[in-house]
């Protein structure tokens, strides 16, 4: 399988390092639903059941630890 492990992840951003179970453009931690840097369950549904606010809180939390690194 060829893929660019430095893409990012569609659901979080960061990139996405291995294929994961969900494919290729989803890095193996959103696919089991846990944060890479704390672990912490993270997940999002699909926008139409809560109108993209999981979404923009695992991305939140992302933002967040990028945060802290620097």
């Amino acid at each position: 399988m060829d893929f660019d492990e430095k893409a990012p992840c569609i659901m979080c951003g960061e990139p996405v390092i291995e294929p994961s179970m969900g494919g290729t453009t989803l890095c193996p931690w959103c696919d089991c639903g846990k944060c890479r840097y704390c672990g912490v369950k993270i997940f999002a549904y699909h926008e139409e059941i809560d109108g993209g606010r999981s979404l923009k809180n695992l991305r939140e939390h992302m933002d967040w630890h990028k945060k802290q690194k620097k």
